[in-house]
């Protein structure tokens, strides 16, 4: 049975005000719900854990102080906009088992690295508008 990470939960669990979100801070979901995080100010750095296989739309949208993201292998599809306009956002990785993301990364406009594994089957609009890819 799927579990999965709210937005109320994220605020009434105290994750929405932390810095750093863990693996430990996640253990037991297994998806990242729509807007669970979003415009979470002071968010900075985000480990996401094996078991987790779907983050929902805009989940991490305008976390406008995160610099850094790190997905298991687990994670199957990242749905619109998920970490969208996240305009410190410097590095993503993702692991090998995403097939599907859409305007994934859009408006990260200070997004240097992000990795994605062999088995992405849709990737429609995931890089848009960031320029400082390399």
């Amino acid at each position: 049975m799927d579990k999965i990470l709210t937005q109320d939960i994220a605020y009434t669990s105290g994750l929405y005000y932390k810095e750093t979100i863990t693996e430990e801070d996640l253990q037991g979901y297994t998806q990242i719900g729509p807007r669970a995080f979003e415009c979470c100010s002071a968010l900075q750095s985000v480990i996401i854990p094996e078991g987790i296989t779907h983050i929902s739309a805009r989940a991490f949208e305008n976390c406008n102080n995160l610099t850094s993201i790190t997905l298991p292998k687990s994670i199957l599809s990242i749905e619109y906009g998920a970490f969208s306009n996240c305009y410190n956002l410097q590095t993503a990785a993702c692991g090998n088992n995403v097939q599907s993301m859409y305007n994934t990364y859009r408006n990260c406009t200070n997004l240097i690295t992000a990795a994605c594994g062999p088995n992405v089957i849709y990737m429609g609009n995931t890089y848009w508008n960031c320029y400082n890819l390399q």
